[in-house]
């Protein structure tokens, strides 16, 4: 099947990817603003601020790094995919580290040296060729597909990146919905983790960003609605509600579909050390102990 060229809207095909921004979007705030943060227009809608800086990554324009542009072009590059092809959780996620992939500079003075905008570390003079993708600067990704994350290689990527780590988790929750277990550690995992920054998810037909739980209700926020593009900053100060859910939509727990990608945010090394003890080693009643995996160091 051929795809058109040019398609003026992600509706019917873009709520994986979506969502998936939501997830990068919630993570970045948490490790520049932190998770006690909330929206303030006459601070956050300022010129050159921190938020400002988080959503100019997400405009509808190739020129910014996780623009919806982007992921597809990377998307067509790594996977063969393209509009209208139906991304996924993993894909989505597979796509997003990809963008946030750059060269391997192990210090800042390292980094001074690049002059890359699509790179995530970045020093002072690429900073100043690429002034609207500053919120990236010191911060990586890493992303596993199969639910199962290597300590080492946590570690290593965060002691090159200054201002923190998005770690994003692939994971199969069932066969075709979530097993109880699994689900109870979602619960708990919203309530008692703060590094969790939520799943991407959904139902067989449709992906939202998981952002907490109510009785026996997932809470999410719906990329269905669509919306007019925001191209320039500019935009998201005349236009804020385009960056703002005006509501959280529920699911209920025994809808939602086996296939995810969780989220975290880790600021540093102790944060993940902290991880760790949550994951039991995948083992007991520790909080995360029925999603995720973590391989310890090798000694």
């Amino acid at each position: 099947r051929e795809a058109p060229e040019t398609f003026s809207s992600d509706e019917g095909w873009g709520c994986a990817v979506r969502s998936m921004q939501m997830l990068l979007a919630q993570c970045l705030v948490s490790l520049h603003l932190g998770r006690d943060w909330r929206f303030d227009p006459g601070v956050d809608l300022a010129e050159g601020c921190a938020y400002r800086q988080i959503a100019d990554l997400f405009l509808d324009t190739p020129a910014a790094l996780l623009s919806i542009q982007r992921f597809v072009a990377k998307g067509a590059q790594l996977l063969g995919k393209r509009p209208p092809d139906w991304y996924g959780p993993v894909s989505s996620a597979s796509v997003a580290a990809a963008l946030m992939e750059r060269p391997a500079a192990r210090t800042l003075e390292d980094a001074d040296n690049s002059e890359d905008c699509g790179a995530s570390f970045w020093g002072s003079r690429a900073l100043e060729a690429c002034p609207s993708q500053r919120a990236l600067h010191g911060v990586r990704c890493l992303c596993s597909t199969d639910g199962d994350i290597r300590a080492d290689e946590v570690f290593e990527e965060l002691r090159v990146a200054p201002r923190g780590l998005i770690l994003l988790v692939g994971r199969r929750l069932g066969l075709h919905s979530p097993d109880p277990e699994h689900v109870e550690g979602i619960r708990r995992a919203f309530a008692s983790v703060p590094q969790f920054q939520g799943f991407v998810g959904g139902t067989s037909t449709s992906a939202h960003y998981v952002v907490g739980t109510h009785g026996d209700d997932l809470l999410c926020l719906d990329p269905h609605l669509t919306q007019e593009a925001l191209r320039v900053s500019e935009d998201v100060v005349a236009g804020d509600s385009g960056m703002h859910a005006e509501g959280i939509m529920l699911i209920r727990e025994a809808d939602l579909c086996a296939t995810t990608c969780l989220g975290f945010a880790l600021k540093s090394e102790a944060d993940f050390r902290s991880l760790l003890g949550s994951s039991g080693g995948g083992v007991g009643g520790a909080p995360l102990s029925s999603l995720v995996e973590i391989r310890a160091p090798a000694s």
